[in-house]
């Protein structure tokens, strides 16, 4: 379905941090990470560009619910109409890994009670 559509590029925005992790991991033998990543490479061939983009999940984010039904909607449509910009498989992991960082800073602040707090 993605390589008939005619925009070039396409966005995913994931809640779902561990899974944004696990593609960030090319040495990964989990098969449905690896079928992800099969699939990354081969858009990426085709000139089709992919970004992840990470967002949290019910933390106090307004219109979350929201953004759930919408994403659960545009599943099941089978006429997507989101704008997709190309980017090659190699291009993605600066994007994952940012968004890696950016789940374990979170994670980080939001420890209170860690002895590493006081060295740094």
């Amino acid at each position: 379905m993605i390589f008939t559509l005619p925009q070039p590029s396409l966005t995913i925005f994931s809640d779902f941090c561990s899974a944004l992790q696990a593609l960030c991991n090319f040495n990964s033998s989990h098969p449905l990470v690896l079928a992800i990543l099969e699939w990354l490479v081969l858009l990426g061939r085709c000139g089709r560009k992919v970004t992840f983009c990470w967002v949290p999940a019910h933390l106090g984010v307004g219109g979350n619910e929201r953004a759930d039904s919408l994403a659960k909607a545009a599943v099941s449509n089978s006429r997507p109409s989101a704008r997709r910009h190309p980017i090659p498989a190699v291009d993605l992991r600066p994007y994952i890994n940012t968004a890696v960082r950016s789940c374990w800073q979170d994670r980080w602040d939001a420890v209170r009670a860690n002895k590493l707090r006081d060295i740094c």
